[in-house]
């Protein structure tokens, strides 16, 4: 028996799909392989196992799926590929949509997404499709891969960009164009680009672009168009990061519940990184009492998610660690504000413990927060000493000792006191204690790197767990 395109095409589909470490290489070996196959000496025996457009295609979706570094560059160089065999006479293997979208999406998913080369593709598309190409012609789908390169890079010009694709699409539509016609996914992209600017102006842009979105889907009732969570938590975002207000992004939370409450919709049921975002939008700003205000939609969250009522708002490692930013920084001249601040953090930052992994496992930027808590707010005295303490202790047996602890540490305790918990690590620089990392044990490091979990269970015979004590609150 002898392999044909179909058969081949089965290996390289389960290679291109399965997500494994280098299955993108093995895929596109086979490949050229039927390449080889189909056009060397044997060519005659091995004529069944030439290479078609759901060969290349598959390949080039592999690639695009894959987390190497060189994904975009292997895709492209594969519909590079494409285009010189046909070219050369190869007829059933000219580049289609399905091709170009492929490598756009490369671009797009890439650690640094390339969307000046993903808006190149684009136009080579269209030059294509003019030039006769019928297969080529872009889709939403394209588009949108081109405004998802744009929004996710650090380009100054991205947003605009994204517009600029966003209107073209409309004009497109109204011409009589029904495959290009602007999707939610079209305008939550367009949002969330501007929310990256981070301006005012920005941000009342995002604010514009979700009422254009909902005033169309009311008029049409087109469900390609209904805003979702999404939508709202990337304006809510915009808003949070431009300062404008923490009022304006809850009453966008409560108003997005509200509609989905009344309209029973699952497509707006508000969740954690929606609260996230509000909780960032209270962290940012300077209003009196932010901590009581986001603590407030924290017990939310937690009330939602133990009654059943809502279990996609069960808060997680980013909400404890924004509330514990928020309270951080907290008006420190205000005796009410800071006392509340320091009472909030550690009663959170106990119900992480007691909980973990519930709401999220604490991580060294959870006990630097905590330490910079009692560092701002706390008089220099015993107490905060055992606080600091029990905060350290907790964070090396866990493993999670960073540059931001140790300064927290340096910053609040005597020179005694560290040369104490850091021993020989501790050393004197004139009237401040260095810590040399080269002779801290490593297990009390050993995931602060970014590690989300032990590759196997660890402890430090070093460090020993204590309960957090809580200071009176005058």
């Amino acid at each position: 028996l002898c392999p044909n395109t179909i058969s081949f095409n089965t290996v390289i589909s389960a290679y291109a799909r399965c997500g494994e470490v280098g299955a993108e290489r093995r895929a596109e070996k086979i490949l050229r392989r039927m390449d080889q196959l189909s056009c060397g000496e044997k060519k005659h025996k091995f004529s069944s196992c030439k290479p078609d457009i759901i060969s290349y295609n598959t390949v080039i979706n592999g690639w695009s799926r894959s987390k190497n570094d060189e994904a975009p560059k292997r895709a492209e160089a594969i519909l590079r590929h494409m285009a010189k065999q046909y070219a050369n006479g190869l007829s059933d293997i000219q580049p289609d949509v399905v091709s170009y979208t492929s490598c756009i999406s490369a671009w797009a998913r890439s650690k640094n997404p390339n969307a000046k080369q993903a808006q190149a593709l684009l136009d080579t598309m269209n030059e294509a499709y003019e030039n006769g190409n019928h297969a080529a012609k872009p889709t939403v789908y394209t588009y949108n891969s081109v405004c998802n390169a744009w929004a996710k890079s650090r380009s100054d010009e991205a947003a605009e960009q994204v517009l600029s694709i966003l209107k073209r699409m409309e004009t497109l539509n109204q011409n009589g164009e029904p495959l290009v016609k602007p999707d939610i996914f079209t305008y939550t992209t367009c949002i969330d680009a501007f929310a990256k600017q981070g301006t005012k102006e920005s941000a009342e842009m995002a604010s514009k672009l979700l009422e254009t979105v909902e005033r169309r889907y009311k008029e049409t009732g087109d469900a390609d168009i209904k805003p979702n969570v999404r939508t709202y938590t990337s304006v809510i975002t915009a808003i949070s990061r431009s300062q404008l207000g923490p009022e304006k992004a809850e009453n966008l939370l409560s108003r997005m519940e509200e509609i989905g409450k009344s309209h029973n919709d699952k497509d707006l049921v508000v969740d954690v990184v929606c609260f996230n975002a509000v909780f960032n939008a209270w962290g940012w700003s300077s209003e009196p009492r932010k901590a009581h205000r986001v603590n407030i939609l924290y017990q939310r969250m937690l009330e939602m998610y133990a009654s059943g009522e809502n279990i996609d708002a069960k808060p997680d490692l980013i909400t404890l660690n924004s509330l514990l930013n928020t309270c951080a920084f907290s008006n420190s001249k205000d005796k009410q504000d800071s006392s509340e601040a320091v009472d909030i953090a550690i009663k959170a930052y106990e119900l992480s413990q007691s909980e973990a992994p519930l709401y999220g496992v604490p991580n060294h930027t959870t006990y630097g927060t905590m330490l910079m808590i009692f560092n701002k707010f706390l008089p220099r005295n015993e107490l905060r000493n055992e606080l600091m303490k029990n905060v350290f202790y907790e964070c090396c047996s866990k493993g999670h000792l960073s540059g931001f602890v140790v300064k927290q540490m340096q910053q609040g305790l005597s020179n005694s006191s560290l040369k104490k918990l850091f021993g020989e690590a501790a050393i004197s620089d004139g009237p401040d204690i260095v810590i040399d990392k080269r002779k801290v044990p490593p297990e009390w490091s050993r995931y602060a790197g970014g590690r989300s979990r032990p590759s196997r269970k660890q402890r430090s015979d070093h460090i020993t767990k204590q309960q957090i004590i809580r200071p009176p609150i005058a």
